[in-house]
């Protein structure tokens, strides 16, 4: 069997690829209404429609800030579920569980070796001590992170978080 090439035009390849800093890891069919969009992407969950409408929109749009979302709520209405999709449907996305006895000096070594991520979640932020939640307001402020961890200095910035 003879190799073939194909010539794809300029226009047609933002069309048929993704490209390397696409939030996204699959392409989505924007031929279809952000609703629609939304309940393919969060297909998994039963419900929570106008919930996963207004994640879609803030995972998707471009150049807003930074925006910070807290899902609040009693437990089994899919709060994990609905943040275990977009890890699974998007790029650099750092899935952080507090619940397993992790602190606020872990979640900043774990940012510390990962300053490409896009999308930080946080599972059950309640279980932070005070202590360690202060540790997320800078970051939760413009990307910063400024900490003293025994005798070490660690200050960085996330862009585009």
């Amino acid at each position: 069997m003879k190799p073939t090439s194909i010539f794809i035009d300029g226009d047609d390849i933002n069309d048929s690829f993704i490209t390397s800093d696409s939030i996204f890891k699959y392409k989505q069919d924007l031929t279809k209404t952000l609703n629609e969009r939304s309940l393919i992407f969060f297909a998994p969950v039963v419900g929570c429609d106008a919930i996963k409408r207004q994640l879609y929109r803030a995972i998707s749009k471009e150049d807003t800030g930074q925006i910070n979302i807290l899902l609040g709520g009693a437990p089994a209405t899919a709060k994990t579920l609905l943040m275990q999709c977009i890890l699974r449907g998007c790029n650099n996305v750092l899935f952080y569980d507090a619940a397993s006895g992790s602190t606020g000096a872990g979640l900043i070594e774990v940012l510390r070796n990962n300053q490409n991520t896009r999308i930080l979640i946080i599972d059950e932020i309640a279980e932070l001590s005070a202590k360690d939640l202060k540790v997320l307001r800078g970051l939760l402020n413009n990307g910063s992170v400024t900490k003293t961890l025994k005798t070490i200095l660690i200050n960085f910035v996330i862009k585009n978080l």
